[in-house]
């Protein structure tokens, strides 16, 4: 029976808007190319998420990485507010989950200070039992370490769990642990998703 469900934060509940936090800042599209592959999709963007360096050695790496747009990556985390963008419906999910009997919990791969200004602006924390944050334990998904720390925090026990991730490789890291996982590929398909699992038990 399950009892708790376990949420990833970025394109679960908000949307990881990078590529338009980009053209919001006006770069143009060799710069956009570039720190795709060479920023955002680089493993150095890991470092950030697993915190074991400090986050200004990592963007000093990226910037090292693209020297031609160094004052572009400067300007990208300086701006941290247009990087995430909450969806509507996230807080209203997570309450109807509360209201429910359900505890609910957050396990994310996240920048540690990127999570401290973006999480004050997330309208579904209220409804949050605990989270496990990437870069304050220093390991990230699909870690299956990460999970355990979850459940063992919280005294959940994985079959009482299902998590909700957008990429299949967190899903699978969850399911071996007996967790069952949801991919989400929109909001309405995991929200349909999870329904169906709730009620079919």
């Amino acid at each position: 029976m399950i009892k708790n469900v376990i949420f990833d934060i970025g394109n679960v509940l908000v949307d990881f808007s990078w590529k338009q936090h980009m053209m919001d800042l006006g770069f143009s599209g060799d710069c956009i190319q570039r720190l795709t592959h060479y920023m955002v999709l680089h493993p150095l963007w890991d470092e950030l998420d697993l915190g074991v360096r400090h986050h200004s050695e990592v963007i000093a790496d990226m910037q090292a990485l693209s020297p031609q747009y160094a004052k572009e990556i400067e300007s990208y985390f300086r701006d941290l507010d247009g990087l995430v963008r909450l969806r509507s419906g996230s807080a209203a999910w997570l309450r109807g989950l509360k209201e429910r009997g359900y505890g609910v919990y957050l396990l994310s791969n996240y920048p540690d200070w990127m999570f401290d200004v973006h999480s004050r602006e997330f309208d579904f924390m209220p409804y949050v039992d605990g989270m496990v944050v990437s870069s304050r334990v220093k390991v990230m998904k699909p870690d299956e370490g990460i999970y355990r720390l979850l459940l063992e925090k919280y005294s959940l026990r994985a079959e009482e769990c299902v998590f909700i991730d957008d990429r299949a490789e967190n899903c699978e890291a969850a399911e071996r642990l007996g967790i069952r996982a949801i991919r989400c590929i929109s909001a309405e398909q995991a929200q349909s998703d999870l329904e169906n699992m709730l009620t079919g038990e």
